[in-house]
């Protein structure tokens, strides 16, 4: 018997929450299981893999800030969908969905999913508020990492039995064989012969670009030829380019638009760099240890559930350009130990990272819930 289930997101842009959805519909059991997608915004560029992974997509393109009308609208589209559970991602749409679904009348059980740990000063007073009340109607809450369960468990003791963790997996197809340097920096462009550092992530001030290339900065002063290269989009790029510019290193950093070639980008690098002030458990950071690149971290969130400082990647305190440079240097100077610190974490990431284990996780909380529902 095939189940429906409708997942409610902000956008389908390149994204923690978007990929976990597109897995799914790419990998998952399509026997037990077929999806649909409500999209709140007007798009994202996923949205053509999702369709042809079988994934119907609709568009409410909501009104930016406080829209009256959408969870009407939403409630609309559940009653004639009817799908089995609603799956909803973050903060955004799990309160406009769980207000649709209650506007609905229908009963369909909801699943919710937080990609990030709980931190209400970055959520509007609407969500904040409404947030303890709205979250008890969905049967299960998964986080990605045991960081972001506790965040919501502190917060909100009375969620504590529908709180579960799922901790992210990759596709780790595309890892099996690591790409070959030259190709790879031919593909994006990018230098042939120089130390090359990068960092993947929406240019968004919680991903904290700026630091990495103030770190940048002083590498470049031991390295005259290394090159940073980004991959990513968003509204802080031009403020990114005009501080490189301030510093005289436009030439030397690369600003790449997102794309589904990950692993190449990651095949080009010598060392990854994720500086970000908080996250849940980010995929690009599976997907750089997965290539066998030598990473180095926030010691922020999921992130430490991950590396283990010193043995499969490096930890740093969050906001330390100091550290960054630092580890970049030890890496760089001692390529040999670098090498064996990637292929550790490549082995771990390869031991318990999988999407396979990720979905099937997934899919046994969404028949727990079914089952109980008969």
């Amino acid at each position: 018997m095939s189940h429906k289930v409708t997942h409610i997101v902000y956008s389908l842009y390149h994204g923690g929450a978007e990929h976990i959805i597109s897995t799914l519909l790419r990998c998952g059991d399509s026997a037990s299981f077929t999806h649909s997608v409500l999209v709140l915004s007007s798009g994202g560029s996923l949205i053509e893999e999702i369709e042809k992974s079988g994934g119907h997509v609709l568009l409410l393109g909501k009104k930016k800030g406080f829209d009256p009308a959408l969870p009407f609208r939403l409630a609309s589209l559940i009653r004639k969908t009817a799908p089995d559970i609603i799956h909803l991602h973050n903060s955004s749409p799990g309160v406009w969905g769980t207000l649709a679904s209650m506007i609905s009348r229908t009963g369909i059980p909801l699943v919710k999913m937080e990609h990030r740990p709980w931190i209400p000063k970055d959520l509007p007073l609407f969500h904040r508020t409404l947030y303890r009340y709205l979250a008890k109607k969905s049967e299960k809450i998964i986080t990605v990492s045991e960081d972001a369960r506790s965040t919501f468990s502190s917060s909100f003791p009375s969620l504590e039995s529908r709180l579960v963790t799922v901790l992210n997996g990759i596709d780790l197809t595309p890892y099996k064989e690591l790409q070959p340097v030259e190709e790879c920096r031919k593909w994006f462009g990018l230098p042939l012969n120089c130390p090359l550092i990068g960092s993947i992530g929406r240019l968004v001030p919680v991903k904290n670009h700026r630091i990495l290339i103030e770190a940048f900065l002083a590498v470049k002063k031991r390295y005259p030829d290394a090159h940073l290269a980004i991959l990513g989009q968003g509204p802080l790029e031009p403020s990114l380019r005009s501080y490189a510019a301030s510093r005289g290193i436009s030439e030397s950093l690369s600003i790449l638009p997102a794309t589904l070639d990950v692993y190449k980008f990651l095949g080009a690098l010598d060392v990854f760099v994720l500086p970000s002030r908080s996250e849940g458990l980010p995929l690009t950071l599976l997907e750089a240890m997965a290539s066998a690149l030598p990473v180095i971290a926030s010691s922020v969130g999921g992130i430490p559930e991950v590396i283990e400082d010193e043995e499969d990647g490096f930890l740093t305190a969050s906001g330390s350009s100091s550290e960054i440079t630092e580890k970049i240097f030890r890496i760089l100077e001692d390529p040999e130990s670098a090498a064996s610190m990637g292929v550790r974490g490549r082995d771990k990431i390869f031991r318990n990272f999988s999407e396979k284990r990720f979905i099937e996780q997934i899919e046994s909380i969404y028949l727990e819930i079914l089952k109980k529902r008969k």
